[in-house]
């Protein structure tokens, strides 16, 4: 997985069709990175290493595919901070209530930490898409809506 390093200044997300614009709130995502001091982001979760060693060393390492997704994944992007490890948001459509045990389970028995927000919180669609933030410490991580 390559990262690209984090430039405010132009376009974030890859934009395999569509507007992004009308339907996802820029400022609310500037202010998550500077917030957060967050360097360099890739789109994608790791193939050949399970999604708790890859928040352990930070590479997507082995020998065997294992393409480990958590449960309601989509729109998402790992993000680091320089000589940090990553961490994993994603922004699902769909009804978060009914969604959070089993994110909260599926984390659980890979003794990963997740937070999941209620809508409005994340900047893709923030009426109709709830945020979820994985990783292995995720004690310093400043969400606007908190």
């Amino acid at each position: 997985m390559k990262f690209t390093k984090i430039d405010l200044s132009k376009f974030p997300f890859v934009r395999p069709y569509g507007d992004y614009q009308t339907y996802t709130d820029f400022e609310k995502w500037h202010r998550f990175i500077k917030n957060n001091e967050f360097y360099s982001y890739c789109n994608g979760l790791p193939v050949y290493s399970t999604l708790r060693r890859y928040f352990e060393t930070g590479g997507d390492h082995g020998m065997t595919l294992t393409c480990e997704r958590p449960p309601e994944y989509d729109h998402g992007y790992m993000y680091k901070r320089k000589g940090g490890r990553p961490i994993l948001v994603y922004q699902p459509y769909g009804d978060v209530e009914r969604s959070r045990n089993i994110i909260d389970e599926w984390a659980k028995e890979r003794d990963i930490q997740v937070k999941i927000f209620d809508y409005g919180v994340g900047w893709y669609y923030p009426a109709r898409c709830y945020l979820v933030v994985m990783g292995l410490d995720l004690n310093d991580i400043k969400i606007e809506g908190e």
